[in-house]
Parts: structure tokens; sequence; C-alpha cells
């Protein structure tokens, strides 16, 4: 280990333990921010989810499941992979909590044996449930292959990201729905800013962005919503 990573571990250990007066702790493209005791993710100044820096979501380059060869290595110690494979073949590592999570951490990281360590979120251990109360009634969403448990442990998705069904319709009304359905701006002819109205209890297409023309040029007369 050269003098610099040396220098680099040495360091985070300070900070972990409160002994070094800086509190943001970067990971790869992560960053993290500890206070109180407590670790945060962090992002444009702000803390994010309270996270669980003794559990790992970890992926090899090879989507390979790690071993205790990978550790010791490195030389590290106190760490048990958890044996289910997640989504996308990702893994959960438990570390001991007489070992330093983050000098552990920037050490698989500094190896480029993986290509993703991130720390758990607190409190979001492999699910076995979920709050959808309509959950018994969606056969489809329970099937073993899509793992929608494993991958709701990873992520439950942004508003960044656009997903796409080939389907014959979908009700946009639905609860889970309206509030996230990728609206079609170029149609907005009345420039609200909406292609969507709450009127009487109910969503409804914009009465002023309808009206027969092909406003984004696709093709399409009033298509507002996707």
């Amino acid at each position: 280990m050269n003098k610099i990573k040396t220098l680099l571990l040495i360091l985070i250990f300070l900070t972990y333990f409160g002994v070094c007066c800086a509190d943001i702790y970067n990971l790869g493209t992560q960053a993290y921010h500890i206070e109180n005791g407590e670790l945060y993710s962090y992002s444009s100044g702000k803390n994010g989810n309270r996270m669980y820096p003794y559990r790992m979501i970890v992926r090899k380059y090879d989507h390979s499941i790690p071993t205790e060869m990978d550790f010791s290595l490195l030389s590290l110690s106190g760490i048990v992979v958890k044996p289910e494979r997640l989504l996308a073949d990702y893994f959960i590592l438990e570390i001991d909590k007489n070992e330093n999570p983050f000098l552990i951490a920037a050490s698989l990281y500094d190896d480029m044996l993986f290509e993703y360590i991130e720390f758990d979120v607190f409190g979001h251990f492999t699910s076995d449930s979920t709050n959808d109360v309509k959950w018994d009634d969606q056969w489809g969403l329970q099937a073993d292959k899509l793992q929608m448990l494993d991958a709701w442990d990873i992520s439950t998705g942004a508003s960044s990201v656009i997903v796409g069904n080939i389907d014959s319709g979908v009700d946009f009304q639905h609860e889970d729905l309206v509030g996230n359905i990728w609206q079609n701006l170029g149609e907005d002819a009345d420039n609200d800013n909406s292609v969507l109205v709450y009127v009487n209890g109910e969503w409804q297409f914009d009465p002023g962005d309808i009206n027969g023309v092909d406003d984004d040029s696709n093709g399409k007369v009033d298509d507002l919503v996707g």
C-alpha cells in the first residue's frame, strides 16, 4: 500500500471517530455526511437518507458473488456476505461493529474489484413487505423473476427517469400514476406547464390544451400524456 493511500485511510479513520474536523466522506461519486454520530447521504449541501454504515450494497465488476478470498487479499476481516443475490447481481455485506466500515469501504473501492459500493439506507433491510394495500392483488409484480421487493431495497425510482410501457392503454387517473405520469408539455397549448387539471374530484385533460392541433409536430394530435 503506497503512502498516499495509507494517509487517506488514516484520515478517513480519524474522521469517523470525530478526531478530525472534516465530516464529509466521499466514496467514489457518493458523498456522506457524519452529523451527531449518524451517517447521512449528502448532496447539494444537504443531508439525505440516514445510512447504516455496517451494511453495504456492492457489485463486483464480473458480477460474481463476493468471497472471503476477495477480502483476505486486502487484509480485511469482519465481513459477512449475505447469500441472497439481489436484482442485477448486487450483494449485501454485513460489517462487524468492531471494524471500521469506512476503512473497509475505501479499501474495496481502491482495489477496483467492485464497480458499485454504497452504504445501505438505515432500516432498509431485505424487504418482505410493502406499504401498498393492494399488493396482494398484484400477482404480476410478485413473480420471482421480477424481484420487485429486492429492487425496492436498492431504489424506489426517481422522477428524472421516464419509463415507457407498450400496452393497449393506461388509467392515468389511478392514484399511483396521476402524480407521476409523463405529461407531453409539447402539447401544452395554454402554456400553464400542465396538461392535466383536477375538476370536481377527478383528474381530466386540460381543456385549454385540447385544440385539435399537433402542437409538437410528432404526427399525433393532442397526445397529452404518455
